[in-house]
C-alpha cells in the first residue's frame, strides 16, 4: 500500500521516533496477566472446600518458583488441619525458595490452633506474596506488615473483589456483621404458586436447578427448615447427587418448631454423622444405611414394639 493511504505509514514518516515508541509496557501488561491468572487458580481451590472450613475461611493458595513456574497448590483444610498456605508449601518444597505465593486471604499472623501462616512463608524463603482480600479478623490481621517488615514484597487487592463476592461472601459477612450469612432458597410458578393446591406436586423446578440447590447447599453449614416443610414435604434436607447418592460431607440439619411442639418430623433419610433438630423435639437416628430411602431420622423414643408396629402398618 503506497505510504500516502497508509495511516500508519503517514505517522511513521511524519516522526520516525514514533515507530520505536511503545505507550505500553508489555512485560508489565503479562506480569500482571499471569497474576491474575494464578490468583484466579488460588480462587477457584478455595471454592472447592467452601463449606467444609468453618469456621475457619476457606482460602486457596499457589506457589511459584523464582521461574514462575507453578510448584506448589493447596486450600484449607478442616478445623485444626493446616492452612492454605502450608498445604501448598508442602507439596512446592524447596522450590518455593525464592519464589512468589498467591493467597485469597492475607496470610494470618497469630497462632490459633495452627502456627502463623506467616512463619511458614518466612521459613520456606518466599520472596513475594500477592493476596486477594486483608484479613479483617481482630486477632489474625497483619499478616502482610509482618512479611513486608521481613523484607517481602507484598501486595494485596489482587482479584478482591472476586474474592469477597465468591468463596469468602459468607466468611466475611458473618465476621463484619456477627450474623450468619442466610442464603433462601424459594421456588415459584410464574403466577407465585410453590405447590398444587391439592398436594399432588412433587417438584415444580427441574432437574438443572435442583442440582444447583445441592450445590449451593454443599457450601453451606447447615441447612434450616421450619416444621410445616418438614412434615409437608418429608424433606431430607441433605446434599444428595443426581442419582440420589448422599455426599461424603453433610450440612448440619436444623428444624425450628415454634413453642413446644410435640410434632415428630418426618426427615425422611438419617446424615451420614448426625441428626439435629429444634429443641423440643428428641431425635433418634435411625442405625439404618444412611442410603435406605424407607428410613427415618427424627422419632419419639417409643418402645422398640411399638416403632415396629408402626413401621409394619
Amino acid at each position: 500500500m503506497p505510504a500516502e493511504h497508509d495511516p500508519a505509514g503517514a505517522a511513521a514518516d511524519a516522526d520516525p521516533a514514533a515507530a520505536d515508541r511503545d505507550p505500553v509496557d508489555r512485560d508489565a501488561v503479562d506480569r500482571d496477566a499471569v497474576d491474575r491468572d494464578l490468583m484466579a487458580a488460588a480462587v477457584a481451590l478455595s471454592e472447592a472446600v467452601r463449606g467444609s472450613t468453618s469456621p475457619n475461611p476457606p482460602v486457596g493458595a499457589v506457589i511459584v518458583d523464582v521461574d514462575g513456574n507453578r510448584v506448589g497448590a493447596g486450600a484449607t483444610q478442616q478445623p485444626g488441619g493446616p492452612h492454605a498456605e502450608v498445604m501448598a508449601l508442602r507439596e512446592a518444597g524447596e522450590r518455593a525458595r525464592g519464589g512468589t505465593a498467591y493467597v485469597t486471604l492475607e496470610p494470618c499472623a497469630h497462632h490459633g490452633r495452627t502456627p502463623p501462616c506467616t512463619e511458614a512463608l518466612l521459613e520456606a524463603g518466599v520472596a513475594a506474596v500477592r493476596y486477594a482480600v486483608a484479613d479483617p479478623h481482630a486477632v489474625a490481621a497483619g499478616g502482610g506488615e509482618v512479611l513486608r517488615a521481613a523484607g517481602l514484597d507484598v501486595r494485596g487487592g489482587l482479584l478482591a473483589g472476586d474474592v469477597a463476592a465468591g468463596p469468602l461472601r459468607a466468611w466475611l459477612h458473618h465476621l463484619r456483621t456477627g450474623r450468619p450469612h442466610v442464603t433462601w432458597k424459594y421456588a415459584a410458578t410464574l403466577d407465585g404458586r410453590v405447590a398444587a393446591a391439592d398436594g399432588t406436586s412433587r417438584w415444580i423446578s427441574g432437574p438443572v436447578s435442583r442440582a444447583e440447590v445441592h450445590r449451593i447447599r454443599a457450601a453451606a453449614d447447615a441447612v434450616v427448615a421450619g416444621t410445616g416443610t418438614v412434615l409437608t414435604d418429608d424433606a431430607w434436607l441433605t446434599v444428595r447427587a443426581a442419582d440420589g447418592r448422599l455426599a461424603e460431607r453433610q450440612p448440619l440439619r436444623v428444624i425450628v418448631a415454634r413453642g413446644r411442639s410435640r410434632t415428630r418430623p418426618a426427615c425422611g433419610t438419617p446424615p451420614p454423622r448426625r441428626c439435629t433438630c429444634a429443641p423440643t423435639i428428641r431425635p433418634r437416628c435411625s442405625p439404618r444405611s444412611p442410603t435406605a430411602a424407607s428410613s427415618t431420622c427424627c422419632s419419639r423414643a417409643d418402645p422398640p414394639s411399638r416403632a415396629r408396629s408402626r413401621r409394619q402398618g
